[in-house]
């Protein structure tokens, strides 16, 4: 085994610390004996490559002897647990049902990602909600709306203005009208969390109680415009509009589909094995 000059110097360092300066034993194969605890042995041939590389060779040495150290607290523990497990204990037991239940969630996850199902229809998405709608209040206010930020020398800002007041909106027009906005929310299928608009408007001069559909405001503050239209709102403990969280129910859609793929393969399987009489129950 080749050393380098920083290799060397770091488990002589170490190995002094902790052997009070007794030589570490060397293997035939060149490799080096740095800590034991009873019966369990730790060589420099296990840590030497995760050693963080470019430092110093006294931030490696106290690297290693940090490694050492935990390593046989680790060891002094377990020797602690094995001579202490409860007599009622079948360790056997254990160990092969933690080895079967690996076993099976790595098939079931093939099965898994094999699955191919993973559209939710309208009809699905709509019965999930109608089944489970009262598990989802709001937490907050939210709203649809028309939104834009828009400079005071923005050539369509008075038709904008005008749009959006109007007792029923354009929004193909207004969405055309403030294209060259600099911020702006022109998707009134889109529901968004009424104080992340708010907080767009200086002043606090819009507040949350003042959301009302249909209602139009325009402040005007440092050179822009902050004009903001209420589409629709739903209030803080109303329950959350189906769009508003379809991304969510979606996700439990698609994982109670894979859930049942499950049940379905397992059930194939079971009769399966049954006819071919590989099952035998002989209580009744």
């Amino acid at each position: 085994m080749h050393w380098s000059g920083k290799q060397a110097f770091v488990l002589i360092a170490t190995t002094s610390l902790l052997w009070a300066c007794k030589p570490a034993p060397v293997l035939e194969n060149g490799d080096r004996l740095i800590a034991s605890v009873y019966n369990e042995n730790l060589y420099w041939s296990e840590i030497e490559d995760i050693i963080p590389k470019d430092v110093s060779a006294q931030d490696s040495q106290l690297f290693v002897t940090g490694y050492i150290n935990r390593w046989i607290k680790d060891q002094l523990m377990m020797r602690e647990a094995e001579r202490n497990i409860p007599k009622e204990l079948n360790l056997e037991q254990l160990v092969n049902d933690y080895r079967k239940s690996l076993i099976r969630y790595n098939y079931e996850k093939i099965l898994v990602e094999n699955y191919q199902d993973s559209t939710v229809s309208n009809e699905e998405l709509r019965a999930y909600y109608e089944k489970n709608k009262s598990q989802y209040p709001l937490k907050y206010t939210i709203i649809r709306c028309l939104y834009f930020k828009v400079d005071d020398k923005d050539k369509n800002l008075n038709k904008l203005r005008k749009a959006m007041a109007q007792g029923d909106v354009d929004v193909a027009e207004i969405a055309d009208l403030g294209s060259e906005a600099n911020i702006q929310f022109t998707d009134t299928t889109q529901w968004y969390r009424a104080l992340d608009i708010l907080d767009q408007i200086p002043g606090n001069r819009v507040r949350i109680r003042d959301l009302d559909p249909g209602k139009s405001f325009d402040v005007s503050d440092s050179g822009f415009h902050f004009v903001l239209r209420v589409i629709d709102r739903a209030k803080e403990n109303d329950l959350a509009p189906m769009t508003f969280i379809q991304d969510q129910l979606t996700k439990l859609i698609l994982h109670q589909k894979r859930f049942k793929y499950l049940e379905n393969i397992t059930q194939e399987l079971y009769d399966q094995e049954l006819r071919k009489n590989n099952i035998k129950i002989y209580i009744e």
